[in-house]
């Protein structure tokens, strides 16, 4: 059967193998050009063998989906031939905690319920409840910079959005916690994507680190329920999270793991997000000069913040398409649930396979020129990146990420800030280069 893009027949049915992706070396396979390059790599191979591939790691055969073809199907069908359960136990080893409590460990029913007791604690309509929240945290970091001195903008959004979501979530984010943190979400990522880095010296930093958050998380949790406050009604990240421990959706004794979850879930992936932004904008004179006349215009006016934000056209198409052209994750690593066979190609359940959902972004019957930053792709009345499985920037899938729309809003509302507030000059001899372990970022800045 044709489905949602890709031809499909459940189970065995004698198809051969996908094809191997070109290029690699004879022992290490493609682990360098998707460790390096793995949106160029994925998109290259997708023009070359359409979008179901392999690749190999160390000998190692690994599934590919890929394109929007392998979004939208993976929308559709992924709950009934993909799995995350297992993929994801050493977050739960490395914290010493239940590797269940994982809401990204779990499919169907649980993991359904899991997210459903969370999402409205980190929504477009929390941001929006807390928004006053963000605003003065952002001023409480932004007046801690040196103007007029060179800045590390990885850093200072790490710093944002580190104090924003701990006080938006868990009302604490002690300022010298932060590395702590960082290294606890390089030591989670390490665990899924190279288990053996627990067992390198250098890893002995992450277990002080992990150390003090577990310790802090703990010290959290009791805070909170000393307080009591199950009796309110606000729907605070931490009062759901006890709310769900005593429905038994998971152990009460690893609510301070997931008292930081989504903490740890954002320092990197929206933090980089954001300077990505604030790259392309500051390395564009023209770009820069209409932010910065835009958001001067909107956000010095007197309609709520939220009014201000949906005024922003030109900022928000800009980081928009800063998310299409720097996505943070190329791809979604899954096993294969259920025998399938995908485009002419047999998968084989318990196989690997990583959907590399970013690969939509690079591709040229969708987006013209999709190497050049553009942000009018996304002006009103431009519908290409609309199109299902498209513009996949947090993921597809039943595992999408759960706080993409708090996330969205806190993004714009950041660049905004920081372009009407300062003129954020580009260093004239950076060149961007990005870096993929533990997640794209910007290397050197």
């Amino acid at each position: 059967m044709k489905s949602e893009g890709l031809a499909m027949t459940a189970g065995i049915t004698g198809a051969p193998k996908p094809p191997v992706a070109s290029g690699g070396w004879p022992l290490l396979g493609h682990i360098k050009p998707v460790l390096t390059t793995p949106n160029s790599f994925f998109i290259d191979n997708y023009h070359q063998h359409g979008p179901v591939f392999r690749v190999k790691f160390a000998g190692k055969p690994v599934n590919i989906l890929c394109g929007t073809e392998a979004n939208r199907w993976c929308s559709r069908h992924e709950k009934d031939f993909l799995q995350s359960e297992g993929i994801w136990n050493g977050l739960g080893l490395v914290y010493g905690a239940d590797p269940q409590a994982v809401i990204v460990n779990n499919d169907g029913a649980h993991h359904k319920v899991l997210r459903s007791q969370l999402k409205d604690s980190i929504s477009r309509g929390a941001f929006e409840e807390k928004a006053d929240i963000a605003a003065s945290e952002l001023a409480h970091a932004l007046k801690r910079l040196n103007t007029g001195a060179p800045l590390n903008v990885v850093a200072l959004c790490k710093r944002v959005v580190y104090q924003q979501l701990g006080e938006m979530l868990v009302e604490d984010a002690p300022w010298e916690r932060l590395d702590d943190y960082s290294r606890l979400v390089d030591a989670f990522v390490l665990s899924v994507t190279l288990p053996v880095s627990a067992y390198m010296p250098k890893f002995g930093k992450s277990r002080r680190s992990i150390r003090a958050v577990r310790e802090h998380s703990a010290n959290l949790v009791k805070r909170h329920l000393h307080n009591n406050y199950l009796d309110m009604k606000s729907g605070n990240f931490i009062e759901l999270l006890i709310q769900g421990a005593q429905k038994g959706l998971y152990p009460e004794k690893d609510l301070p793991f997931l008292s930081v979850g989504a903490i740890v879930a954002g320092i990197d992936t929206l933090a980089h997000s954001m300077a990505f932004a604030i790259y392309a904008i500051a390395s564009d004179p023209a770009l820069k000069a209409v932010v910065m006349s835009e958001t001067d215009k909107v956000m010095d006016s007197d309609l709520p913040l939220m009014e201000k934000l949906k005024k922003l056209d030109e900022t928000r198409a800009a980081v928009m398409e800063s998310m299409r052209l720097y996505p943070i994750s190329p791809g979604q690593r899954r096993i294969i649930r259920n025998d399938v066979e995908l485009n002419g190609y047999q998968l084989r359940k318990g196989e690997d396979v990583i959907v590399a959902h970013a690969a939509a972004h690079f591709q040229d019957d969708i987006y013209d020129q999709p190497q050049v930053f553009d942000r009018t792709r996304f002006y009103s009345g431009n519908t290409a990146w609309k199109q299902p499985g498209a513009f996949a920037p947090f993921g597809v899938g039943p595992h999408i990420c759960l706080g993409a729309g708090m996330a969205e809003i806190q993004l714009l509302f950041n660049v905004a800030e920081i372009f009407h507030r300062y003129e954020v000059t580009a260093d004239k001899n950076y060149a961007l280069r990005i870096q993929w372990i533990p997640s794209g970022k910007p290397k050197g800045k």
